[in-house]
């Protein structure tokens, strides 16, 4: 037996985790996404608030799925940088729309996360 090695099988299920992982993250912007589209067409006001309860609720959903305690705090801030990072896309691809005018209003709507040298 050769010391040091390590089952391929054990790899690949941490893989396979990573990967589901990286799936429901990618899928639950996307639902961001048809949220906050949902919204057009409302005041801007109305707009802005939704999208703040909207972001608010994805961080939670995106700590609840981090399941080390010090990297909760982190998932956040990924998760709004994630969906930032979804609008600034949309717009792009929707340039010259009414709809890109609606996703600049989301876009500042949500704000910035803040990275600090402590979360690395």
């Amino acid at each position: 037996m050769v010391t040091g090695s390590r089952p391929a099988g054990g790899d690949a299920g941490r893989r396979n985790d990573n990967i589901e992982s990286i799936l429901r993250q990618v899928s639950r912007i996307e639902a961001f996404l048809q949220d906050v589209l949902r919204l057009e067409g409302e005041s801007q006001a109305h707009i802005g608030e939704c999208v703040r309860f909207y972001v608010a609720q994805y961080e939670l959903m995106f700590r609840a799925a981090e399941q080390n305690e010090r990297n909760k705090d982190l998932a956040a801030r990924v998760c709004r940088a994630m969906c930032r990072s979804r609008v600034i896309k949309e717009i792009e691809q929707r340039g010259g729309t009414p709809t890109e005018v609606h996703l600049k209003i989301v876009l500042d709507a949500i704000e910035p996360p803040s990275f600090s040298l402590k979360d690395r």
